[in-house]
């Protein structure tokens, strides 16, 4: 009996990336990178930004036309000299993506963030009940310092400012009521101390101050001591996409404060289902997140890929059982995303 001993040759499959999403987002970081060297003068690259743009999307026009010639290896090189433009227009747009009148320029104005200032903006989320007060986001339109010498008016401003109400223990509950008529969408008025975001000086520790900037766009939190003394403008506006969405964000989150009451044992299963659902960790308390921590399960409160796969799947199921040709269904899905999206 005997045996033969076979050897499989190597295929020749031609020039293939185990991680082509890694290769791509190299090229995009080389693009950031070189346009925010020191030996790039920002200003003057300032008006090539067209033509960055034009260049990216015609390398990844030759890219796929490459592929369809089954040219892998030049494919892959227009791909990502394409993103490195990309990255490079990129860098340059976000270091000038705020108006002269954005709040990040507030100390070059004159205006001193150590005094009251007075703060005139529209409500962009409802407020949110906190431990230390109600907290809500604004689009800043109007601000204005008095001094001793002269006042500071800017007119119109904007950039988003997080302001939170410091309500006292002996606040009454007309106080509190009174905060909680504002809604998104609502143009309120105040006077305000203004901070930067707050950062812990641990050595290594994460630099929140830069993540809010650079992320959010927010570079100001605000405090209102006298909450009296917030009140709503009348502005006459009619209703918008935006307060409609956070209407709906509203009304589901007092739908689980209904099921989960937060003064109740289940009141922990609530804040995590918001957490969760809506991406609202507002009501989760340090032990929960804590706990989420060290079992290595915290990205499950933060909004990703994983809840709209989960959310997909399910309404894929329940249009199944309706009896849903596929096409419908597929319809359906995207609806449901796109609801879920906003």
């Amino acid at each position: 009996m005997t045996s033969k001993q076979t050897r499989t040759q190597p295929e020749d499959v031609g020039f293939r990336l185990s991680s082509p999403a890694l290769f791509l987002a190299g090229s995009f970081a080389l693009g950031i990178v070189v346009a925010e060297s020191p030996h790039a003068a920002a200003k003057s690259l300032l008006g090539l930004i067209p033509a960055l743009i034009v260049v990216a999307a015609l390398c990844l026009l030759a890219a796929a036309v490459q592929v369809r010639a089954r040219r892998e290896g030049w494919a892959a090189f227009a791909a990502m000299t394409g993103f490195v433009f990309a990255g490079a227009a990129a860098a340059l747009l976000f270091s000038f993506r705020f108006p002269p009148h954005h709040v990040s320029h507030l100390e070059s104005w004159g205006v001193d963030s150590g005094r009251p200032v007075q703060v005139e903006g529209v409500l962009v989320s409802d407020p949110l009940p906190t431990p230390s007060g109600p907290e809500f986001e604004i689009e800043a339109t109007k601000l204005e310092q008095a001094g001793d010498e002269r006042t500071v008016t800017i007119n119109p401003a904007s950039g988003k400012i997080r302001v939170r109400i410091e309500v006292s223990r002996s606040a009454s509950g007309s106080d509190l009521n009174g905060v909680f008529e504002a809604r998104s969408g609502d143009r309120i008025q105040a006077l305000m101390r203004l901070s930067s975001p707050h950062v812990y000086y641990n050595p290594g520790s994460f630099d929140f101050r830069a993540r809010a900037a650079s992320i959010d766009d927010l570079y100001w939190e605000a405090s209102v001591a006298d909450v009296p003394a917030l009140r709503i403008v009348p502005s006459g506006q009619a209703a918008t996409m935006a307060r409609f969405i956070e209407t709906a964000r509203g009304r589901l989150r007092e739908a689980i404060d209904r099921l989960y009451p937060p003064w109740s044992a289940e009141g922990r299963d609530g804040a995590v289902l918001k957490a969760i659902v809506l991406g609202d960790r507002s009501s989760l308390d340090s032990a929960t997140i804590d706990h989420f921590r060290a079992s290595g399960l915290y990205h499950l409160l933060v909004i990703a890929g994983l809840h709209v796969g989960l959310i997909a799947a399910l309404t894929l199921g329940l249009l199944r059982l309706l009896g849903l040709s596929a096409r419908w269904r597929n319809l359906g899905v995207l609806v449901i995303m796109v609801a879920y999206a906003f």
